[in-house]
């Protein structure tokens, strides 16, 4: 028996059946495919609108403007790297501006980029151990974090590509240098990778050659030059994509390592010990795109061989430090854990080549085969089911597509549209003015709105910046729905049904009139309009409020004045402070508007630490100057926000610039100062 199970691992590890790994390959690759065409009514069509945001910027690039989505915009970084856009923007005039084919083609580039991954892996792990299993390029195949990447867009094909060239050629004097040199522009996490070859060929290959060590030490300083040009482009290190994501943007620096070294325990458990569902089907934890159970606790295993000890080593550090980096953002571990995936051939191989040499050691040689194929069969499960969640991907993604392409037909080409989808931005560039208002994507909100859900922000500066749109196209991602519908004019999608929730509507940003509230000769002389970034900047504004996460409180409407009075308001329970400008010597008068009412259904979805306030009452003491001054308590304030006029006496304005200390509980709109005196600042 014992010689029978010899002979199957002989047969396997031959070379030359390498090439049935191929051959399943395109047959695999093929079925994805036509998967992807026929699920979605026999178009071309991606499963991720994460493809579309980085098809959109290289149908830009295509068509001469850098890294912009508009032309009247300042350039928007949304793309991972810069090497991707570029590559597309030439697959693009390929296919004579055509989207469908455009699609197809890039379709046909991660099946290329697949095919030729799979043969570096072959010769890195040939290169280093001296034998390949074809068991194990069938598990690289059918292992769908790995596998599907390749077909979602954000440049996953081409950095995966690019790290196993570099990795196949280490040993190969300055061939490396075809793929390491393109792999410092292809993602932010290259640097990374840098370091992890330097490490592989200086401690493992055991080559000291000082030139090699100013060449690695040369691609490390080139691999920086994307964070460079992200901040000459936008005046920001990281891209406008990366940088709402970071945590702490949602939370203090205390409470953001907490909460990112929380996140990388539970990252850590569920790559060294699988994901577990809450359910036991085994259809709903395949089809979920869980880890495979113990993987990496396998891949441990092969620390016990003392030859390649060294290399596993290099490898973990790296691996560790892009989990580390990924539990950091809010969005941790999503896109079939895209940033780390790249990483999975050689963990499997591990998990294989250590638990061989562990079983081997025990000579439990029926126990390895079985283990062998009990993994292989739960590699075709995972793989079958992840097929038909990237083929329910697809047909939704189509959906979006034909429902974006039908909004785009009613819409007056003169017009402007805001939306926050991006399936209508790349099907509607061309014929509309399409403003697309994503921290990631718009570059005045990427500029001035450090994360996602900073909705008072966003709101204000769609006001600033996009107060001539007339009509808005949502779907139910749309975060800023709730706020944008009060002043929706009408519903124009007529006789058409779309085939998904979405609608497009005519709308009213008008902006805030400029209203006296004392008469004259009193003339406004500074303002103050909270939760706009330009303004808060240019007085000196910080708050602080006890509940993290939750910056905005809604639009709201005078009810009294016009319907086109309003305002957004940042829920403060804590302080405020800012600085306002007066005439020195003079009598000046502070309005404060506020209001008590704000939107519980946004606490609950969007606020970190969820909590519930009824507000009973609001209390604001007010001080200048670091001196107590004013205290309001006011019961029972109307279903709006209103302003309370405070007179500032000469005796405490002696300087053309005053601190002012607000603090309680309420909702702060807009500050403003009058006086009789145009002042000289």
């Amino acid at each position: 028996m014992k010689i029978f199970y010899l002979k199957i691992w002989v047969k396997i590890n031959q070379r030359k059946n390498g090439i049935l790994v191929y051959l399943f390959l395109f047959f695999v690759v093929i079925i994805t495919l036509e998967s992807a065409y026929y699920s979605s009514c026999k178009e071309w069509t991606f499963s991720s609108p994460d493809a579309y945001a980085e098809m959109s910027i290289s149908k830009r690039i295509a068509q001469g403007m850098w890294f912009k989505l508009n032309s009247d915009e300042p350039p928007s970084t949304i793309t991972p790297g810069f090497l991707n856009p570029l590559i597309w923007s030439l697959i693009y005039k390929l296919s004579f501006n055509n989207d469908e084919f455009f699609t197809f083609l890039l379709f046909i580039w991660g099946a290329l980029c697949l095919f030729f991954t799979l043969i570096f892996i072959y010769r890195t792990l040939r290169e280093f151990f001296g034998e390949i299993s074809i068991f194990y390029l069938f598990f690289i195949i059918l292992f769908p974090f790995f596998f599907f990447n390749y077909f979602m867009g954000l440049n996953f094909s081409l950095f995966s590509l690019l790290f196993w060239g570099t990795f196949a050629y280490l040993k190969n004097g300055l061939k490396f240098l075809i793929f390491a040199f393109p792999l410092c522009l292809t993602r932010p996490d290259s640097p990374f990778a840098i370091l992890f070859f330097t490490s592989v060929y200086f401690f493992t290959l055991k080559k000291k050659q000082k030139k090699y060590f100013l060449i690695f030490f040369s691609l490390f300083l080139f691999s920086l030059l994307q964070f460079i040009m992200n901040y000459l482009l936008t005046g920001n290190f990281i891209t406008y994509g990366v940088k709402p994501q970071l945590i702490f943007h949602y939370y203090s620096l205390s409470q953001g390592i907490s909460k990112g070294i929380e996140t990388f325990l539970n990252q850590t458990k569920a790559f060294f010990i699988g994901s577990f569902p809450s359910t036991v089907k085994i259809a709903t934890f395949l089809k979920g795109g869980h880890l495979i159970p113990f993987l990496g606790m396998l891949a441990l295993t092969a620390f016990l061989d003392k030859k390649n000890r060294v290399l596993f080593s290099s490898f973990l550090i790296y691996f560790i430090i892009l989990l580390l980096g990924d539990s950091f953002t809010i969005f941790s571990a999503i896109h079939l854990n895209r940033h780390m995936a790249h990483t999975y051939p050689l963990w499997i191989f591990m998990a294989i080549y250590g638990t061989k040499n562990l079983l081997r050691a025990s000579e439990k040689y029926e126990v390895s085969f079985i283990l062998l194929i009990f993994y292989f069969s739960f590699f075709v499960l995972n793989w079958v089911y992840g097929l038909a969640e990237y083929a329910d991907g697809v047909k939704l993604s189509y959906l979006y597509k034909k429902s974006a392409q039908s909004a785009v037909k009613i819409i007056p080409p003169d017009k402007e549209v805001i939306v926050e989808d991006v399936y209508f931005f790349y099907y509607g560039m061309n014929k509309l003015k399409v403003r697309i208002f994503t921290p990631a994507f718009y570059p005045y909100l990427g500029k001035y709105v450090s994360k996602y859900f900073r909705l008072t922000e966003r709101s204000k500066l769609i006001q600033r910046f996009l107060h001539n749109c007339e009509y808005y196209y949502k779907t139910p991602t749309d975060v800023l729905m709730y706020q944008i519908l009060p002043f929706i004019r009408d519903t124009l999608w007529q006789n058409y049904e779309p085939s998904v929730p979405t609608a497009l509507f005519r709308i009213d940003l008008t902006k805030i009139k400029k209203e006296s509230f004392l008469p004259p000769p009193y003339k406004l002389i500074w303002e103050l309009d909270v939760g706009d970034p330009i303004s808060e900047k240019e007085s000196k504004y910080f708050y602080f409020t006890d509940i993290e996460g939750i910056p905005a409180s809604g639009f709201d409407k005078g009810i009294i004045r016009s319907d086109t009075i309003w305002d957004v308001g940042r829920l403060i329970i804590g302080c405020e402070e800012f600085e306002i400008k007066v005439v020195p010597n003079d009598t000046n008068y502070f309005v404060i508007r506020f209001g008590d009412k704000f939107n519980h259904w946004i606490m609950q979805k969007y606020t970190l630490n969820p909590l519930k306030i009824k507000f009973q009452e609001v209390k604001i003491n007010i001080s200048f100057n670091d001196k107590y001054y004013f205290f309001m308590k006011i019961k029972n304030l109307p279903e709006s926000f209103q302003e309370k006029i405070i007179k500032i006496p000469p005796a405490i304005v002696s300087n053309k610039k005053i601190k002012v200390h607000v603090k309680g509980n309420y909702i702060s709109y807009h500050y403003f100062v009058y006086s009789k005196k145009q002042p000289h600042f």
